[in-house]
């Protein structure tokens, strides 16, 4: 059996965890997503793609704002595109290898998925080639390691009770600041238009730091590595341990760094040789 690659390895992911993602972790992200939004020129564009959409939480929103756009909605994850709404044309593609020609796009949409892109460079070129030479790309990231108590303890735990690194390498320290994105943008043949940062702050409830810890990110995958025996332990020790945690522990304190950037320079200088594989968007 061929081995997975990382990117591999984070759509198989994705795709087997689609239905907690979207029932957990998705309505959490959406207010920042529809906030990245408001910083785009969606009402005068006429093709806009969503890269990372996972399961389509913002395409109904991007309807709302270009009503008579189309919009396209990419993910390497085959699973989360099989709960996005089906009234949208949907492509199972990497961010890195895009089925679109040059110029395809006046907005491209990156919420919350560069630091899951092993070179972001490359990346952020790749949507560059796809954008019209005055098209505009809005992106989130977060911020500098967030402050979470009740992740500790679930890591705590999942130390103590043997469970190994999590595998998945997250580019997160890349973009962390304001100051490294808009490095990231510059590098890869964009002009920034508007970058800042926003507070986000989750208070959770015991339940629901049980449910995405278990399903959902490294801690989650981190747990499904243990055997049964240790997995059980390891659960009923933590949720011990959350109870008697007081609303600021509970309270997922992070912070959301917004951009928004347009191509730079000529098309010619930035390319790396990337080609035009399919027919432009519908």
């Amino acid at each position: 059996m061929t081995p997975l690659t990382g990117a591999s390895r984070i759509a198989s992911y994705y795709t087997a965890t689609a239905a907690a993602y979207r029932d957990l972790w998705a309505p959490l992200l959406r207010p920042a997503g529809r906030r990245l939004l408001d910083d785009l020129p969606l009402g005068e564009a006429r093709h806009i793609v969503d890269i990372g959409t996972g399961v389509g939480t913002l395409l109904p929103y991007l309807r709302k704002a270009s009503p008579h756009a189309v919009i396209i909605g990419v993910d390497p994850a085959a699973g989360m595109l099989s709960l996005a709404p089906p009234d949208f044309p949907l492509v199972v593609a990497d961010v890195t290898n895009l089925p679109f020609v040059t110029g395809a796009f006046d907005v491209a949409v990156l919420a919350f998925m560069l630091f899951h892109v092993s070179d972001p460079v490359a990346a952020l070129r790749e949507v560059r080639r796809v954008l019209a030479t005055d098209g505009v790309i809005g992106l989130t990231t977060w911020g500098p390691a967030p402050s979470f108590r009740a992740e500790d303890i679930w890591n705590e735990e999942l130390d103590a009770h043997g469970a190994p690194p999590d595998p998945t390498q997250s580019t997160r320290a890349l973009m962390d600041t304001p100051e490294k994105v808009s490095g990231l943008l510059e590098s890869s043949g964009f002009r920034t238009l508007s970058l800042h940062v926003e507070p986000w702050r989750q208070l959770m409830t015991v339940e629901q730091v049980v449910a995405l810890r278990t399903s959902l990110g490294a801690p989650g995958r981190r747990l499904a590595t243990l055997d049964p025996q240790p997995r059980d332990s390891c659960i009923s020790r933590a949720c011990q341990r959350l109870l008697g945690l007081d609303e600021d522990a509970l309270t997922d304190k992070d912070d959301v760094i917004y951009a928004t950037a347009t191509p730079s320079g000529g098309r010619d200088e930035i390319r790396g040789g990337a080609a035009d594989h399919s027919a432009p968007p519908p």
